[in-house]
């Protein structure tokens, strides 16, 4: 059954402006919904198996359906190609049943458009059988104003009886830069034009009004209005097709199976949380690149509470709202149940809902992670970073239970997003705006078991495809040069993240095209490991107004790789965040991020360090260097490799900081102890936290492990050639930092930081008399 209660009414409109125009919309326990509006609310709770199966099956396939229209229909280039958009049936208050398998942070906001709906729009205009609402507004729940929900009630009889929903990307929203992402954007009015929800459709007939008014803030009404009808024609095929199962197998079974998918998913997610210790775990982490004239760090924070079967989260400690990076509550939900989803529920059909029942939020507004009003909230930038601190924070949280570490990984691809956007005339003489989506063919995370898997996407998705290289010379003036994986990139560690890709384009056909650079600083990388693991690669984005390839070309000779394009194009340099002309002597390189490690990568299998060789994963001199691996003629010199590794531990211990709180070496027992983290385990008693490899105590139980570690600290390009020194981009020494085992010498965490800062607590076990307490 539902988890809201609905009491009948009509929220004040003081409370209206206060609570969402300002600081979001973050439904209560109650929602008040105005009493015209009759909710269906009657289901058979005995349902057969064999029934609830079929039924639950049926509504999977219709959502993807729903999907498949709004992709099919769709002139948008990312929906269309890149699948930036989802779909998901809800229950009559909002809850999401079934989510599709596109873009995933739309399930943390879908329920909030509805529900707000639900309390703001059903006393006027009313709420009524054919209707469709529509809007693009983050404080009520989108990402950016780019994204723009369209979903519709329906209705069984006189009463409401679900929601079908979809959100997709708008390639343009108007603001004053085209494709609307502003990277000089100071606060939302440098940007596109917020809508509240609004009916687009009404009674069955669609509002010429309102899609005129929609249309014309775009700088391509004619795509914008497809954009919308595509959306349109994915809700009435879903509601269409929703009232057919419940004609064939009645409204009260159908609601049964609807609040059993929900039951059921929302008790497996708790029981997995009951199966972890009581603790508190944290990622702090700076990001960098917030206008074109602010390189300087700022914090994000996150945590994960989890008592009993209930996880709280929250944004605590991050700092203000500043720039371009922001985005509101709800993009912050989403991204959270976008990390959890693979954690926790991995098989759970995407039940946003059932999911969002055992997830408490506490949040603190005018963050960077929940902007308030009237902050710059459209670029998409700080969302993406969030998914990926989200992600690495839940694989954290379940890294010492055998079963669901399975199911984490490192930080996966597109983890500090450098958006290629351009725009001007294209090849045809017409007007077009758009983004070269390769940086989304990133190297997937490393799990605690197994390498990451090559060029696989991202975290926020599983079916994000890069388009082919003939439809995006198709939609753009640019011909591609190369695509080409780049083997070398994965993140270091006990297991490898997997490779990334590197494309380099031209201009073609236009003298009127622009491009420009948004995104964050790539030196500092969201690329974070786990268990010891390094940081990976953000990728690079590389620009240079004049070449020689089109005299290359002339020639016969295409510049099909890095070294001929260096050749072609010496003037290669980073690229700014200003526009830039993209005609045709201009060219631009982009490597997408990789995915990071998991492990110390002086644990990695000599053998596969071997094949790491032989593939060219690897170079002979990191292979000694990185993973303390010695060769010999015939491969890895066993004897040697030993001797290498005991002596690599034995120096980062002599260069690294003493414990700034050591304890006594006294070693505890590691079998049998509690495991909050896959490298530091709760000693047998409960007395200490300790090494997971040599039972090294580094902490009492309430203290701070990383204190009682030893502190590395390294030069990012002492890691990898691909990664830069931050200094050289934002102006300020940023280091990664490796806390180790003063027993072992292992690597239990690493991060990005100050040299100065202290060591934030990561991890914090509750003691006995905590366990169970409220948070």
């Amino acid at each position: 059954m539902s988890a809201t209660d609905v009491t009948p009414g009509r929220v004040p409109e003081s409370e209206l402006r206060r609570a969402t125009f300002m600081r979001g919309y973050v439904p209560g326990n109650e929602l008040v919904i105005d009493s015209s509006v009759r909710l269906h609310q009657s289901a058979d709770d005995d349902l057969d198996p064999i029934s609830y199966e079929v039924i639950r099956s049926k509504l999977w396939n219709l959502n993807l359906d729903h999907g498949e229209t709004v992709r099919r229909t769709s002139g948008s280039f990312p929906v269309a190609d890149s699948n930036d958009f989802n779909a998901t049936i809800t229950t009559e208050i909002g809850e999401g049943a079934a989510f599709g398998p596109y873009t995933w942070f739309f399930a943390g906001y879908a329920d909030l458009s509805i529900k707000w709906t639900l309390e703001h729009r059903a006393a006027n205009p009313g709420i009524h059988d054919g209707d469709v609402f529509i809007h693009n507004d983050p404080w009520v729940g989108t990402n950016h104003q780019n994204d723009v929900a369209v979903f519709a009630p329906v209705f069984w009889g006189d009463e409401l009886f679900a929601w079908v929903y979809n959100c997709a990307h708008h390639s343009d929203r108007g603001g004053v830069v085209p494709g609307s992402l502003n990277p000089a954007a100071l606060s939302v009015y440098d940007e596109a034009s917020l809508f509240p929800p609004v009916p687009i459709v009404e009674r069955g007939i669609l509002r010429d009004d309102i899609l005129d008014i929609w249309t014309r803030q775009s700088r391509g009404p004619a795509i914008s209005s497809l954009e919308v009808k595509s959306q349109l024609a994915g809700v009435n095929m879903a509601r269409r097709r929703l009232l057919e199962i419940i004609e064939r197998y009645s409204d009260r079974t159908v609601k049964g199976a609807m609040y059993k998918m929900l039951d059921d998913s929302s008790r497996i997610v708790g029981e997995r949380l009951a199966r972890l210790p009581d603790a508190l775990w944290r990622d702090e982490r700076y990001v960098a690149g917030v206008s074109p004239g602010d390189t300087r760090p700022y914090k994000l924070c996150l945590s994960y509470e989890k008592r009993g079967d209930r996880l709280r989260v929250s944004n605590q400690g991050t700092d203000p709202a500043v720039g371009m990076l922001n985005f509101t509550v709800g993009a912050l939900r989403g991204s959270v149940v976008t990390g959890l989803f693979h954690a926790l529920a991995f098989d759970l059909d995407m039940c946003g809902g059932g999911l969002l029942r055992q997830v408490d939020f506490d949040i603190q507004p005018g963050t960077i992670n929940a902007a308030s009003h009237p902050s710059s909230v459209g670029s998409s930038i700080g969302t993406i970073a969030s998914c990926a601190q989200a992600q690495v924070l839940a694989a954290k949280l379940v890294s010492g239970d055998p079963e669901l570490a399975r199911h984490g990984f490192a930080t996966n691809g597109l983890h500090t997003l450098t958006a290629i956007g351009a725009w001007g005339t294209d090849q045809y003489g017409g007007t077009y705006q758009n983004s070269i989506l390769d940086t989304i063919a990133a190297g997937g995370g490393a799990y605690p078991d197994r390498d990451g898997l090559d060029h696989c996407g991202s975290a926020v998705g599983v079916s994000s495809p890069i388009p082919d290289v003939e439809t995006i010379e198709r939609g753009m003036p640019v011909l591609c040069l190369y695509r080409r994986e780049v083997p070398e990139a994965g993140g270091h560690g006990r297991h490898r993240g997997g490779a990334t890709t590197l494309s380099a384009w031209i201009g073609e056909g236009s003298t009127d095209s622009w491009m420009v650079i948004g995104g964050l600083c790539p030196s500092v990388t969201m690329g974070r490991g786990l268990d010891g693991a390094p940081v990976s690669t953000a990728g690079r984005n590389l620009y240079a107004p004049d070449s020689s390839v089109r005299d290359h070309l002339g020639r016969g000779r295409v510049p099909a790789d890095p070294g001929a394009l260096r050749e072609a194009a010496p003037a290669l340099q980073r690229a700014s965040k200003e526009p830039r002309p993209f005609t045709r002597d201009s060219v631009c390189e982009l490597l997408a991020s990789s995915g990071a490690g998991y492990g110390d990568p002086l644990e990695r299998d000599e053998a596969a360090v071997d094949a790491d060789i032989r593939t060219g994963r690897v170079t002979v001199a990191e292979a000694e260097r990185v993973f303390g691996v010695a060769m010999g003629p015939s491969g890895v010199d066993a004897e040697a490799t030993r001797r290498r590794r005991a002596t690599l531990v034995h120096a980062r211990l002599a260069a690294a900081r003493a414990p700034r709180h050591p304890v006594d070496g006294t070693s505890a027992a590691v079998e049998g102890a509690t495991q909050p983290l896959a490298s530091v385990h709760l000693s047998e008693g409960d007395e200490f936290l300790i090494c997971a490899r040599c039972g090294q105590r580094l902490s009492e139980a309430a203290g701070n492990y990383r204190m009682g570690c030893r502190e590395g600290e390294v030069r990012l390009p002492e890691v990898s050639e691909l990664l830069e020194d931050p200094i050289e981009e934002v102006g300020e020494p940023i280091v990664l930092r490796q806390y180790l085992c003063p027993g072992c010498g292992v690597c239990l965490d690493a991060e990005l930081c100050r040299p100065d800062d202290v060591p934030y607590r990561d991890l914090e076990v509750f003691t006995p008399s905590e366990v169970g307490s409220p948070p």
